[in-house]
């Protein structure tokens, strides 16, 4: 069993990684059972606390118009640092919640209803509010392999920092970026010494909204535009290492649905 799952971790991989490895992290099924000592609570507790550090980025989203026009969106980019707090329940389940900052950088094209000119609007987002909640559990396990998944609702409200239309720089006034995610995934893992490789599939409904511009900034003119994620399901593959004490850090990559890279380290109390 352990050797079928490291040639199978070890070819999706590959593959992955050499389709652009790079929403929201999905985590590993094995994470909630795999710290077993922390600084303070007792093993034979059966709750326990951790904090956390989470950074991701996005390189992109894949996101398309929708409402105010039609279209892809060329580029959606979105960078979050979190400091999170995971209760756990009996080495099995997951309860967190985050607070951060985020950064959002887009850029689409439209053609305005009526005119045969197609305008490039770029934009980026200041540094402002992130945050996220979610449960994650490990549903089955068995000798060094572990089942399990998890669901989780993020976001994130910015304030514009600067917006162009065809390389000219527009106001832009009380205009605020707001991103809506949330998810749904089921994973397979396998503890191999320090190390638990997990790979899964998740369903991802990701949405953004650019409101309150003082130009036109979509096909019907309104100086407001609202995206999607144009694909809904795609993979994940990851690794955390630990010893099973104090810490453990995980490393994460996202493809289909999204481009997206991710790194974790928590602490166990």
């Amino acid at each position: 069993m352990k050797n079928l799952l490291k040639k199978l971790f070890f070819v999706v991989g590959m593959h992955l990684a050499t389709n652009c490895l790079f929403a929201a992290p999905a985590k590993n099924p094995a994470e909630p059972a795999l710290l077993k000592k922390g600084f303070f609570i007792p093993e034979t507790s059966p709750v326990s606390c951790r904090v956390e550090y989470e950074g991701n980025i996005t390189s992109n989203a894949r996101m398309k118009q929708i409402q105010e026009g039609s279209g892809k969106v060329d580029n959606f980019e979105i960078l979050t640092n979190l400091g999170m707090a995971v209760f756990n329940i009996e080495n099995r389940f997951d309860l967190y919640g985050g607070l951060g900052a985020a950064t959002i950088q887009s850029n689409w094209r439209f053609q305005q209803t009526g005119s045969n000119i197609i305008s490039r609007v770029d934009t980026e987002s200041n540094n402002r509010l992130a945050w996220s909640i979610g449960a994650n559990a490990t549903i089955f396990e068995w000798d060094s392999a572990f089942i399990g998944g998890g669901i989780r609702y993020s976001g994130a409200h910015a304030n514009l920092s600067w917006i162009t239309i065809n390389g000219v720089n527009i106001p832009t006034q009380s205009a605020e970026f707001r991103w809506l995610q949330w998810q749904a995934q089921a994973a397979l893992g396998c503890q191999i010494g320090f190390f638990t490789p997990y790979l899964g599939a998740k369903y991802n409904n990701a949405r953004a909204r650019l409101q309150t511009v003082g130009s036109a900034i979509a096909a019907d003119g309104e100086g407001k535009i609202h995206m999607e994620n144009k694909n809904r399901f795609g993979v994940y593959l990851g690794v955390t290492l630990t010893n099973g004490e104090y810490f453990m850090m995980t490393l994460e990559g996202r493809i289909i649905d999204e481009e997206a890279v991710s790194v974790s380290g928590d602490i166990r109390f």
